[in-house]
């Protein structure tokens, strides 16, 4: 495979610093499992497998897929959740998400480049894209 020019090289190591720092992959990165905050977004996000409950005036309909949940049934499992903020499978996922968008974000940035200059080398021979 032919290498990226020198000035792409330099663009991307700017475009990584600041995917870096948009997606919050700063120095504190390493101590979001400390958070009390992202601790209770990632209990709530392991857990959420009900839907939220449909109040008494009717402001949300179920879906076809959907059991109408207690507004009491639906609380007690999101204290459940709430309460396994600790647990170290919950502080384990934390970050994960960010990390996917920010792998997804970065290879589509990479991809790019990779293909302006495949499509200018073989002037778009799917053929030698494929090998």
């Amino acid at each position: 495979m032919t290498e990226l020019p020198e000035k792409i090289r330099r663009l991307q190591v700017l475009q990584w610093a600041r995917l870096l720092e948009n997606h919050g992959f700063t120095s504190d990165c390493l101590k979001w499992h400390e958070s009390p905050t992202r601790r209770q977004k990632a209990a709530l996000a392991m857990y959420s497998g009900k839907p939220q409950p449909i109040n008494s005036v009717g402001s949300r309909a179920p879906t076809n897929r959907e059991v109408p949940v207690k507004i009491a049934e639906w609380e007690r499992e999101r204290q459940s959740r709430l309460s396994n903020a600790n647990d170290p499978v919950v502080t384990d996922f934390i970050g994960i998400s960010e990390s996917i968008s920010l792998a997804r974000e970065r290879f589509s940035e990479v991809l790019r480049d990779y293909l302006a200059l495949w499509a200018f080398e073989t002037k778009g021979d799917s053929d030698e894209f494929a090998h």
